[in-house]
């Protein structure tokens, strides 16, 4: 009897053991995980199109699927997205609406051309040592061409005041920048305490141009209107390129093979370029919240969305 009272005793202590285990597994699984915020979210992947050969209304003709070989450079907005394919020595604008694009003739190509969009939607090109920084139109008639003014051989970067038209030329061989009139009729070098030793790369978004600065591994902020500077992140071991808009700005190292995004001068957040399925990316695009990044190795232009 005492036996079987013992058994009954451990049987209830053993139920309340196990009970409680759930219970406490159960409260645990209700209770919310750690919140992660990721910077940029994903939101399509561009590899190619049908080529457009004809865009008369009413008289639109496709050609065949095209893919990218070599993408090295992105301009883009909801009306369009031009991409520089070294590969093919194409320069494509992809129509959104139609899911096609057009090959804009009679523009050089090469792994280091660098695009900006203009607020019209036409596109600046910059093919460093091959040919002048040139503006075409969306059908590809030559707007403008800017030749460097003040002794600077080319602009391996380019950024612009998408409000003003003024466009802002670097050239890394002399470690300077140019300020060029919408027109391109005349330039301003940019004093030299205003420019980083060692530029890599600059973006421009209102009145700040941000450069990137190989040797310090930091991005500097300059403001145009009372041409001072500051420091705004340190600590990048290979910033490669800028890309700024709307306040925000995403820097892209290479050596750390990541995205770093800041909103005014905060850091939102970091994304490794493997968490993105980017393999080379060679510049980057910020425009309407939106992140366009080319991926040469990956043949492809990805779009991200800032997460705000």
């Amino acid at each position: 009897m005492r036996r079987s009272l013992l058994k009954i005793v451990a049987l209830a202590a053993t139920v309340m053991l196990c009970s409680g285990l759930l219970a406490g597994c159960a409260q645990a699984a209700r209770s919310p995980a750690p919140a992660t915020s990721a910077p940029l979210t994903p939101v399509r992947t561009l590899q190619g199109a049908r080529l457009l050969l004809d865009a008369t209304p009413g008289r639109i003709t496709f050609g065949p699927l095209t893919r990218f070989i070599f993408p090295v450079a992105v301009a883009a907005s909801p009306f369009e997205i031009y991409v520089a394919d070294a590969g093919a020595g194409r320069l494509y604008r992809y129509d959104p609406a139609l899911d096609a694009m057009s090959v804009m003739p009679d523009v050089t190509v090469t792994p280091q051309t660098r695009l900006q969009l203009g607020s019209d939607g036409s596109v600046y090109v910059a093919s460093p040592g091959i040919a002048p920084l040139r503006r075409y139109a969306r059908d590809g008639s030559l707007l403008l061409e800017i030749a460097p003014n003040i002794g600077a051989a080319r602009y391996d970067d380019i950024a612009l005041d998408r409000i003003s038209g003024m466009v802002y030329g670097l050239d890394r061989t002399f470690g300077r920048i140019e300020e060029v009139h919408p027109l391109g009729r005349s330039a301003t070098l940019l004093s030299d305490s205003l420019t980083a030793e060692s530029p890599a790369a600059i973006a421009q978004d209102g009145q700040w141009l941000y450069l990137a600065n190989q040797r310090c591994g930091c991005i500097v902020a300059t403001d145009l209107q009372r041409r001072t500077q500051s420091v705004l992140a340190r600590g990048f071991r290979s910033p490669a390129a800028l890309a700024a808009d709307d306040g925000w700005l995403v820097v892209l190292d290479n050596v750390e093979r990541k995205l770093s995004v800041y909103h005014g001068d905060r850091l939102r957040g970091t994304a490794k370029l493997e968490s993105l399925q980017l393999i080379d990316p060679r510049s980057i695009m910020l425009n309407n919240g939106l992140l366009y990044a080319a991926d040469a190795v990956g043949n492809k232009i990805a779009v991200f969305r800032l997460n705000q």
